[in-house]
């Protein structure tokens, strides 16, 4: 993914177990930053990372590579599953029109989950 976030909320997003999730994460952590504050969000220590998980040509091993285009896919049907459950208004805002510059951050961030 090009945003990160916690690994509650790629829990959340990918529709898997929060131990099954934390669990992966916990064995990649040679290469991933899991930061203990479950708030702060996972990362890749080096990006070309990712870039040799989508090459099949340097990463070899089937069981890493990673299909950016069906990634993205599975990704996005997931993201539509989330949006579609949002209701109207999410935030409560007092007419429409309203600038999201007008919105406090802190509306957005209780009104929208961050996996969404």
């Amino acid at each position: 993914m090009f945003n990160t976030m916690p690994a509650r909320n790629l829990a959340q997003l990918l529709q898997i177990p929060f131990k099954v999730v934390s669990r992966t994460l916990d064995s990649l952590r040679s290469v991933l930053s899991v930061p203990e504050n479950e708030s702060h969000h996972v990362r890749l220590f080096h990006l070309s990372f990712r870039d040799f998980l989508q090459d099949s040509q340097r990463c070899r091993d089937s069981r890493f590579q990673i299909d950016e285009k069906g990634t993205h896919t599975s990704l996005f049907r997931n993201c539509m599953e989330h949006i579609s459950q949002l209701h109207e208004n999410i935030c409560d805002l007092w007419g429409p029109g309203v600038l999201i510059t007008e919105i406090p951050d802190d509306t957005i961030q209780k009104s929208i989950p961050l996996h969404v």
